[in-house]
């Protein structure tokens, strides 16, 4: 009964600080501002589109239930990218409960309904981790001083960047505690199921874990003093961990396989990029200030931002007491190591380029140290406080150095942490009742502080990019000629392209038409591989793709019944899409729907088929020449050739010239200044696309600085396969 109580006033406690903390570090900001707690580009155009359409799929299957009374589940969905598994698509956002919410907001008010899911997920996060915390047996307050580091640290920034992203932030400390009482009490239930739903959550983040789950129960072999350090039992723990580890993966594996079955051989996941030894300097000068001051530390979504009571609490249990916590120790120092090698990032990534998502393992830690450093500075002598105060100071003066023009956030965040350790370090003298509190009111202030230099329109002004409050619905439904979309036919046989129309991503799926749009981060590596063959650049990344480039053969094979383009842009539209559908004024911007003037262009059959191997051989227009007359089959089962089908290779008429800075060696076009240029002039076709087609481009920079290469055409789409740019040297 007592526990209970304990536990309840916790919890009231806990919420009332919450509430408080909430609005002083964000609401009062988002409020003065007139913004929603997530931003524009991915925010807007995935985030809140995604919760938007898990909203419409969840009610559409209680309408099914409980209205038709048909257990019927909608999978798939035409207006994902060319038609695309509605759950395999969405793996990192329907498995994840808080974005079930959204069945009880239409859509219409799905923008309350998404920040409602953001500030509970933060709710949440700082129940994990007290849960964490009071499992580690620290103390009532010091408890809530470690909740209020690690809920409203920096790393819960990505919250309204990547919404999804805060996810393992509240999923960590629970695996945490799995792992503990699987290896000192033997209980496995807990690890079992938190490891299952992280991975159902999502399992990029379950992978994350996984590693620093291997890396902790070496630790704790190595410097538990209760577990017996011997090799039969090194086995078993390794044993242990191997079966339930598999047991909870498997539980996950019917959302998991065919998510990593459809990403396998992505290109997201296989881009290869240069990934240096080391940051360069400013990365570091940023981690020096970031640890303590406002959230941003630099690029590579490295964000950390754990207020000033985090030195010398730091401090204290990583230099002052020698005896305690070394595995504590082991773990800070290889994961501060880990965020300041790209290498590590990579890794962290699946080994693509590197990232470090992973900051919610650095931001656990350092709470934790909050948290034990509480009991820690009741019992420092004063040989001890005054090397916690020199260090400090040292600390400070290095952060001051390497900003020689210190603004005002990094100055009030250094002065505070000196606050801050002045206090801890006479923690002995203040009475136990008034220091629960002071220690509290350290943390409140410290994230406190950060928040504000970071979301003051004055200072940091992070809401600058945040959509306008009551405005993303609205934004996306009536944005420019986007909007037609509403009045074109929405039948299963009908699709759409676009050119120009001031773009909203996932346009297709939002407005139930099926198109050539896709902005997710979990698609069919099917689509890398036809678009990398057919040449087709459709976006700056594999993961975001929309268009077909105007390319009225691939407009045709797709069935591509609607062309909408704005009224600077009609001369752009595809070749043979000249029938008028309709015209609408938006914003003093007029757009126009058109039709084929082949209203059947849809091909339903083929009577040829040619070798897969046939196929590979021929340029990326050649091959869409060949996907309008035949199916491409494996080398045994094709019934033509390639001399069956009439491929046309008509070649223009072409010249090349430079400009002053370039020159020609040996064949070579040399760049021997800055703005170097090479036109391509050539003879217009009347009524025909004509296409430029780089291939094999290989270029040497010999000095090793700083260059670029621009390829541009006006007036027009021109493709440049990124495949066979080639750095030689």
């Amino acid at each position: 009964m007592e526990n209970k109580k304990i536990k309840s006033k916790y919890i009231l406690i806990y919420t009332v600080c919450f509430s408080i903390l909430f609005f002083i570090c964000f609401g009062v900001y988002f409020l003065m501002y007139h913004k929603t707690f997530f931003r524009s580009y991915d925010g807007l155009d995935q985030h809140y589109l995604i919760f938007m359409n898990c909203g419409k799929w969840l009610r559409e299957i209680f309408r099914n239930i409980f209205i038709n009374h048909s257990f019927e589940i909608p999978l798939w969905n035409n207006g994902i990218g060319y038609g695309a598994d509605i759950l395999t698509s969405n793996a990192a956002y329907y498995p994840d409960v808080f974005n079930w919410i959204s069945a009880f907001f239409p859509s219409k008010y799905s923008e309350i309904g998404f920040n409602i899911m953001i500030i509970l997920k933060f709710y949440v996060t700082g129940l994990a981790f007290s849960y964490f915390g009071f499992y580690k047996k620290q103390p009532f307050w010091a408890v809530l001083a470690g909740t209020i580091i690690y809920t409203f640290s920096g790393v819960m920034y990505i919250a309204f960047i990547e919404s999804f992203f805060i996810n393992p932030m509240y999923i960590f400390p629970i695996v945490m505690v799995g792992v503990d009482k699987l290896l000192k009490e033997g209980k496995s239930v807990l690890y079992v199921l938190s490891l299952a739903y992280t991975f159902i959550n999502y399992f990029y983040f379950g992978y994350m874990i996984s590693i620093f789950i291997f890396m902790y129960c070496l630790l704790s072999f190595c410097f538990d003093k209760d577990i017996e350090k011997n090799i039969k039992n090194f086995f078993s723990i390794i044993l242990r961990f191997i079966i339930h580890s598999i047991i909870g993966v498997g539980i996950s594996a019917i959302v998991v396989l065919p998510v990593v079955n459809v990403l396998s051989g992505a290109d997201r996941i296989n881009l290869k990029s240069y990934i240096p030894l080391l940051y360069d300097k400013n990365w570091y000068i940023g981690f020096t200030r970031g640890f303590i001051s406002s959230y941003s530390m630099s690029d590579r979504d490295a964000i950390i931002g754990f207020g000033a009571l985090s030195l010398p609490a730091v401090i204290c249990i990583l230099f002052i007491q020698n005896k305690n916590y070394i595995k504590l120790k082991i773990e800070f120092i290889l994961i501060t190591i880990g965020l300041c090698l790209p290498i590590v990032g990579s890794i962290m990534n699946g080994g693509s380029y590197y990232a470090n998502r992973w900051c919610f393992v650095y931001a656990l830690v350092v709470a934790y140290m909050v948290t034990i450093a509480f009991e820690e500075f009741k019992k420092l002598t004063r040989k001890k406080s005054i090397i916690l105060v020199l260090m400090s100071f040292v600390y400070i003066f290095i952060v001051l150095i390497l900003y020689n023009k210190a603004n005002q956030a990094i100055i009030t965040a250094s002065i505070f942490a000196l606050i801050c350790t002045f206090i801890c370090m006479i923690a002995q003298w203040i009475p136990k009742n008034i220091y629960k509190y002071l220690y509290l009111t350290l943390a409140i202030i410290s994230i406190s502080i950060s928040s504000y230099y970071n979301y003051n329109e004055k200072y940091g002004n992070a809401t600058r990019e945040e959509v306008d409050s009551k405005t993303a619905y609205s934004s996306v439904m009536t944005k420019g000629g986007v909007s037609l979309l509403n009045e074109i036919d929405k039948s299963d046989y009908s699709r759409y392209d676009e050119r120009d129309l001031g773009r909203v991503k996932n346009a297709s799926w939002v407005y139930g038409v099926s198109g050539m749009d896709f902005y997710i981060s979990v698609y069919n590596n099917e689509i890398d591989k036809f678009h990398n063959k057919i040449g087709l650049l459709t976006g700056a990344s594999p993961m975001d793709y929309h268009g077909l480039n105007r390319r009225t053969e691939l407009d045709s094979l797709f069935g591509v019944n609607h062309y909408i383009v704005n009224s600077n842009n009609i001369e752009n539209k595809p070749y043979g899409y000249d029938n008028l559908e309709m015209k609408k004024s938006v914003n003093g911007n007029e757009y126009f729907s058109y039709k084929p003037n082949n209203k059947n262009q849809m091909v339903y059959g083929f009577k040829k088929s040619i070798k897969q191997s046939d196929y590979d051989k021929l340029s990326p227009f050649d091959k869409q020449q060949a996907l309008m007359q035949a199916i491409v089959v494996k080398d045994d089962m094709a019934n033509s050739t390639l001399k069956d089908l009439n491929i046309r290779n008509d070649i223009v008429n072409y010249k090349l010239s430079k400009n002053e800075n370039v020159s020609i060696n040996n064949k070579k076009y040399v760049v021997d200044k800055n703005n170097g240029e090479i036109e391509l002039n050539f003879e217009n076709i009347s009524d025909s696309e004509i296409y430029v087609y780089f291939d094999n481009i290989n270029y040497e920079n010999k000095d090793d600085s700083s260059y670029s290469i621009n390829i541009q055409a006006y007036n027009d789409d021109i493709l440049i396969e990124n495949e066979n740019l080639r750095r030689t040297k």
